[in-house]
């Protein structure tokens, strides 16, 4: 036997001749160079069959039909095995694990495709022969089974187990990997049929269903999870193959459900959430609270493995040029179906019947994906913050096209952009009609920007819609822990009479929101995924910071440096707007959902991360106070509770709870610094400003956080200095037609005071009302439904009050610290007679009889603290009462002497009372002094006083009816008024108040005779008093 023949027998493990069944070896062979083989004898069998014949000087070359017949064979065991020694140059141990006689066809085959791989006496041409020649009959034997004998019954009556799927599988992953080969195997299998349709699909078919029904119901704790896997990974290596894979993906009909019912939807539903197949959530029942920790740290290792699988499986698709396009269209279709759970309506009508959506884990597997694929623009990521000294932004970045988004549309098939909808969100700032349309013809654009706003739109589907939930699903836990505490102290009537026990059904309520609560909490805190979102929030912040950094649409497509925003730019506006019309405000709602998701429930992560906060700090400075820039004043206000969260902290504040103190240095070092107290004393008014506006109610909440970080602000000296020059700037130009930033900043400020202390108080009278009524006879005859419902509506005003009085504190502090140092622009005529009266009037509720109207059992329950009240706001009148800054001091005493409605002898001597038995004895000296200034004021006031009974009509103002000073014409109404009540009026209205006409201060016409004829009656007056 020569070479070749030795290499075909320890391929195929046969021989054909009787010679070769001999075993004899040529005499002159060392023996050190043989190997003893066992082989199948077929060469009876072929003499048989006529298939070859004694004189047959190349019986090899009939090894097509010769490999036939030996897989046909009907029975193996009575074809005799034989041994036979053989010359070899195989460089592994070719024995084990296949038999010469083996069954199984497409094992056997796949034997000797092993084999053949580590022949080195064959030449390439003559093993590529013997390869097609091996895949032919395995192509064969999968597209017509029927051919074959059925010794594989076993197997293919069991259409759970595809023999092909379970050679892989057996091979790949098992005991013994074969790894490359295997790869290899199907590979070659895949070239074999690369023009044969019919054979892909007799490759892929019964494979993809396996691994349907296989995935259909895997859960996250199944042990070989990872090797399912990577099985599909071993197929979709060849593109023809994934090719066939993914058009099965690939829909008619697009909804969510189709979606996740394909293969890589089963697979990206893997998770310890609910699924479509299995709405139950069986992790955290019944853990102790010591095993909430741990179950959580392994499911964030499982998620983060799954997330790190699929991302493999997507780069596959994403990198062959077949699939590429298709698969980016998929991704596409995919996230569109979800459109809606960015809706309001979407997400209540889920937490009408349970806060865990059955997409939930499917789309928070495609973030985590998504994300991977984004790290190497947005990354890289870094798993171990603690040790990061500097953060740098990726320059990829920079190859974003801005224009994406506007080239998004609904028709996929006209449009080379794969993300479906962009174009129909709202966007930062909306065109106007005569802009200059930019961005010319639709181009291809790069997969960096497919990837990117891909991931957003993920983000916003998946995170956002999950964490919305997942916070209402807090407070709802709280609220049911507080009904629980509530009904303990209740009186309940005996078990017979009262049915089932209330507190074991609130408890079981509580019980199944917190598994629920869990559940979500794990999916939303694994740690990598924190990771990744927080690096790319912080590269997106860094992208739209560089956009309108650049001086035009052209060098923000084509830049190649990322461009610093600097203070000029801040100051004098010079910020390129173009990008931001096709930048949509689901980037901004992303970075803030994510980072006010950090604040409340994971800080460590922000404490960690502090070295690359600085884009975050300037996208929020740059944005936050240019409607210019973003014109949705809700987003630009909640950039606040953002730097509330980075503003430093006590460890000891309860808001701290999470890990994180603070960052001072992006207060105190960065470089837009100056710009900080500008851009919120902005924002805190352009939330009320007609055009801008956003609900009564919720200003407030945006507000809060606000006050938080102006108080900070005011601490430092710096930023003290920047607030003060407001004021200085307001002051100079006080009467100009546009009312001053900070002028119309103060004026909220004290519609605000005024209209949550009012509420405060009213809700804290209702209370009192309240706990009157519960200890009545009439409370004891309501019956259990009616007390339900008079307890609910009680709890409720509870509420209410305690949000108002938090609010309404924070407001009169923040006059109370405002004034210590800006004084006179509070005395100015337009402001002064407000602050006056409102102060009064606070006053004389409680220190005047009004007081016990608010007496409840527990202020500390409500955050009701009217010592504290009365404090700042007695320090407010001794801060604009007692200075002589430009003799401005009368002024304000004056205005609280001449307040009709509040004001009286008594009113201040009763505050200063209260102050010294309360023990503020300092600043009840302070306040007692004051209380002399007034009076004495008062006294003086009194004697150049003229009776408004003398005073004609023409000269009253008509709102206040008082003498006007500087009366103007409002020229829609034709109605005079004095410039002071107008002014007054437009800092909060920008429309006349007798039409509703829109008006503004450069509107109104100067009364010059009737100012005339005012100052000549005053001057008579004053010279007939004199004379009396």
């Amino acid at each position: 036997m020569d070479d070749t023949t030795h290499s075909l027998i320890d391929i195929f493990r046969f021989v054909i001749t009787k010679q070769e069944a001999s075993g004899s070896a040529d005499p002159s062979t060392d023996k050190n160079q043989l190997t003893r083989v066992q082989c199948l004898d077929l060469s009876s069998l072929l003499l048989d069959k006529k298939i070859i014949d004694e004189t047959d000087g190349k019986p090899w070359d009939k090894l097509q039909q010769i490999l036939f017949e030996r897989l046909v064979l009907d029975d193996y065991n009575s074809q005799r095995l034989v041994s036979i020694d053989i010359k070899t140059k195989s460089s592994v141990n070719i024995d084990a694990p296949f038999s010469a006689n083996d069954s199984q066809i497409l094992r056997y085959l796949y034997g000797c495709f092993f084999r053949l791989q580590f022949q080195n006496n064959i030449n390439q041409e003559f093993k590529k022969s013997l390869t097609d020649t091996i895949l032919n009959q395995v192509t064969l034997y999968l597209m017509e089974p029927d051919v074959f004998p059925d010794r594989d019954k076993r197997y293919k009556n069991n259409q759970q187990a595809p023999l092909l799927l379970n050679l892989v599988n057996h091979y790949y992953t098992g005991p013994d990997p074969h790894g490359d080969v295997i790869q290899k195997f199907i590979n070659s299998l895949g070239d074999l049929n690369s023009d044969n349709d019919a054979g892909l699909e007799a490759i892929v078919g019964p494979t993809y269903n396996r691994f349907l029904q296989k995935f259909v119901s895997m859960a996250i704790e199944e042990p070989t999870l990872q090797e399912w896997l990577l099985l599909v990974r071993v197929f979709l290596q060849h593109p023809n193959i994934a090719q066939k894979f993914l058009e099965k993906n690939v829909l008619k009909r697009d909804n969510t459900i189709s979606y996740q019912s394909t293969l890589l939807g089963f697979m990206l539903t893997v998770s310890h959430l609910p699924r479509p197949t299995n709405l139950e959530t069986t992790f955290f029942k019944n853990i102790g609270n010591d095993g909430h920790k741990f179950a959580e740290n392994q499911l964030g290792i499982k998620l983060r493995m799954v997330a790190q699988e699929l991302q493999k499986t997507f780069k596959i698709l994403l990198k062959q040029p077949q699939t590429r396009n298709l698969f980016l269209s998929w991704i596409g279709r995919c996230l569109h179906t979800f459109r809606d759970r960015k809706k309001l309506w979407s997400n209540q009508i889920l937490m009408s019947t349970t806060p865990i959506s059955v997409n939930d884990g499917f789309l928070l597997n495609f973030l985590n994906v998504m994300l991977l694929l984004s790290e190497p623009f947005a990354g890289p990521y870094n798993f171990d913050f603690i040790n990061q000294s500097s953060h740098t932004i990726d320059k990829k970045m920079l190859k974003i096209d801005p224009r994406y988004c506007k080239w998004s549309k609904m028709d996929h098939e006209s449009s080379p952009v794969h993300i479906l909808g962009l174009a129909d969100e709202t966007f930062l700032i909306k065109a106007n009609e005569d802009d200059h349309e930019t961005g010319g013809e639709v181009v291809q654009p790069n997969f960096i920007s497919e990837c990117f706003f891909g991931t957003h739109q993920a983000f916003t589907y998946g995170f956002r819609s999950v964490y919305e939930r997942f916070f209402k699903l807090y407070q709802t836990i709280t609220d049911l822990q507080q009904t629980y505490l509530s009904a303990q102290n209740q009186v309940r009537p005996p078990a017979s009479i009262s049915g089932p026990d209330p507190l074991e059904m609130i408890k079981k309520q509580a019980d199944a929101a917190m598994t629920q609560f869990y559940n979500l909490k794990a999916a939303l805190m694994v740690p990598s995924l924190i990771t990744m979102q927080l690096h790319f929030c912080i590269a997106t912040a860094a992208y739209l910071n560089h956009l309108v950094a650049c001086e035009s649409f052209e060098e923000a497509i084509n830049a190649k440096e990322f461009k610093t925003i600097t203070p000029d730019m801040l100051r004098t506006d010079k910020l390129n707007r173009v990008c931001l019309r096709y930048m949509p405000e689901m980037l901004i709602e992303n970075i803030l959902d994510f980072f006010i998701f950090l604040k409340n429930f994971n800080g460590s992560a922000l404490a960690q991360a502090t070295n690359m906060l600085e884009p975050l700090m300037t996208l929020i400075i740059t944005f936050m106070g240019k409607s210019s820039l973003m014109q949705n004043p809700h987003l630009r206000a909640r950039f606040a509770e953002i730097l509330e969260c980075l503003m430093p902290h006590s460890s000891s504040d309860p808001y701290r709870g999470t890990g994180f103190l603070g960052c001072p240095e992006l207060f105190e070092t960065h470089p837009l610094v100056e710009q900080i107290a500008p851009a919120l004393v902005n924002v805190f008014v352009s939330i009320e400003m007609t055009g801008e506006g956003v609900q009564f109610e919720q200003k407030f909440s945006y507000r809060r956080p606000m006050y938080l970080v102006l108080e900070y602000l005011w601490e430092r000296p710096f930023h003290r200095q920047m607030l003060t020059q407001l004021a200085e700037e307001a002051e100079k130009n006080i009467d100009s037609a546009r009312p001053p930033l900070f002028l119309r900043f103060v004026n909220l400020l004290m519609n605000d005071a005024i209209f949550l202390l009012d509420e405060a108080l009213g809700y804290m009278n209702q209370l009192r009302e309240s706990e009157h009524r519960k200890k009545s006879p009439e409370w004891q005859s309501l019956n259990p439904q009616q007390r339900a419902q008079a307890e609910s509506q009680y709890a409720h005003i509870g509420r209410l009050a305690r949000f108002h009085n938090v609010l309404s504190m924070s407001t009169i502090g923040t006059l109370s610290w405002l004034t210590t140092e800006i004084k006179t622009i509070f005395c100015h005529p337009t402001l002064v007679d407000r602050i006056a009266n409102m102060l009064n009037y606070f006053l004389e509720h409680l220190v005047g009889p009004k007081k016990k109207k608010f007496n409840v059992s527990d202020k500390n329950e409500y955050e009701f603290r009217p010592k504290e009240i009365l404090e700042k706001i007695c320090q407010i009148y001794i801060n604009l009462g007692m200075s002589d800054t430009n003799n401005k001091c009368r002024e304000f005493c004056s205005a609280v002497s001449s307040d009709g409605r509040s004001y009286s002898e008594n009113l201040l001597p009763q505050a200063t009372d209260i102050l010294f038995r309360t023990g503020k004895c300092s600043l009840g000296t302070e306040f007692e002094k004051l209380s002399q200034l007034v009076r004495d004021v008062a006294q003086q006031n009194q004697l150049d006083e003229i009776a408004t009974e003398d005073i004609p009509d023409t000269f009253l103002d008509p709102i206040m009816s008082t003498l006007m000073s500087d009366p103007v014409l409002l020229p829609s109404s034709k109605i005079i008024v004095d410039r002071s009540t107008i002014a007054r009026h437009l800092l909060s209205d920008q429309t006349d108040p007798f039409n509703r006409s829109p008006l503004s201060m450069e509107d109104v016409i100067p009364e010059v005779d009737l100012k005339k004829q005012i100052d000549t009656f005053l001057m008579e007056r004053r010279r007939a008093r004199r004379e009396k």
